[in-house]
């Protein structure tokens, strides 16, 4: 794979942030990003999208979810528009880690997606609508042996993903009336725990190696209003403790921003080695003809050291919109979805190194005060 290019001398930036909140440490690589593209459907993003590129623990494939089916949806606004939604017939699809070999892993009708690996590659976890739910399903890493992990017909089940141990996987639900809290099951009793119990939205959980969860979530955060009316609510990335239930925050939307611009954190995704963690960020600026009304500007590509407190932007000055990082097999590189403006999202890599080099520097100011957490 193409290595990524060095990093010139670091923009670097410390900002003071929410009360209680550490002092964040912060670089950004200049000018575009060196992208590998690993897709090329060019039908044009009303006709085509590729999603969650994820790459397995042996370094020889990935996976994404892929789908033809847009929808009719009505905005906010109630203007039309065609779209894909969660019922747009979605299929897995697995590739060599250069693009490669492309095999279809499966064809029902109903939508597949969300695919992750099991920590010894043998097995993919992935959910598949039936009727109006989402349930969890594993399937063996060619597509066969489909089988059932967890049936709620009442609830949707989402994003799951393995413990570092393949013994748990770890997903976000309404099971329990609440949009959206986490939970867990075991792969060999099918117990489920649930693992956070508050009104708020927590979503996409990843496991890192000691047992706690990263994922994202409306916590402490704020809203904007879009154009359009309708009111967003910023994410922001969460590490939880299921032992003890203790809640740390790793982001804020005013992280590092400027100007009239918010953040968005989302879609974590842990490195093999559990010390980064790799998300996408939405800049969500003002609009400076109607006071109070924000509007979606640009997603970014972004990791931070586990604990916050460094962080490397990676495609601030990247004209392309990018999402959905997740982590080669050996953590030097990420996988994710981008677009051109008018084309299709694809799935490309990216070789992070030299980022990663720059964030196990060490020269960073140490920060003045100490993570916030809460207890639940």
């Amino acid at each position: 794979m193409n290595r990524y290019w060095p990093l010139a001398l670091p923009c670097l930036a410390a900002l003071s942030l929410a009360p209680g909140y550490v002092h964040t440490a912060a670089e950004h690589v200049p000018g575009p990003a060196h992208v590998q593209q690993l897709t090329f459907d060019d039908q044009g993003p009303e006709r085509v999208i590729n999603e969650f590129a994820v790459a397995d623990p042996t370094g020889r494939y990935f996976v994404l979810q892929h789908s033809e089916d847009p929808k009719l949806v009505v905005r906010q606004d109630g203007s039309q528009a065609v779209d894909f939604k969660e019922t747009s017939n979605w299929d897995i699809v697995r590739a060599n880690v250069d693009g490669s070999g492309r095999t279809q892993l499966t064809s029902d009708p109903s939508s597949e997606d969300q695919p992750t690996w099991s920590p010894d590659g043998s097995t993919i976890v992935y959910r598949k609508l039936n009727g109006k739910s989402f349930d969890l399903y594993l399937m063996d890493a060619d597509g066969s042996h489909k089988r059932e992990l967890l049936i709620d017909p009442l609830h949707d089940e989402k994003t799951p993903a393995f413990s570092r141990d393949g013994r748990r996987v770890v997903f976000f639900s309404d099971r329990d009336g609440i949009k959206w809290n986490l939970y867990s099951i075991t792969l060999d009793s099918r117990e489920v725990t649930r693992l956070t119990h508050e009104h708020f939205e927590d979503k996409h959980p990843q496991y890192l190696p000691d047992g706690r969860v990263v994922f994202h979530s409306n916590r402490g955060s704020r809203h904007v209003v879009l154009e359009g009316g309708e009111q967003f609510d910023l994410m922001n990335l969460w590490l939880l403790d299921p032992g003890n239930g203790q809640l740390t925050q790793l982001t804020t939307s005013d992280d590092l921003a400027h100007g009239d611009l918010v953040r968005d954190n989302r879609h974590a995704w842990v490195s093999p080695d559990g010390k980064y963690v790799a998300y996408h960020s939405n800049t969500i600026e003002a609009d400076s003809h109607h006071p109070g009304v924000f509007r979606k500007k640009h997603r970014e590509l972004c990791m931070t050291t586990v604990d916050g407190r460094h962080r490397v932007f990676l495609t601030r000055d990247d004209h392309r919109n990018f999402k959905h990082p997740t982590r080669s097999a050996d953590s030097n590189g990420l996988f994710f979805v981008f677009k051109e403006q008018g084309h299709a999202w694809n799935a490309g890599f990216m070789d992070v190194t030299a980022a990663l080099a720059r964030l196990n520097l060490g020269r960073f100011a140490p920060p003045t005060m100490g993570l916030i957490c809460f207890a639940e």
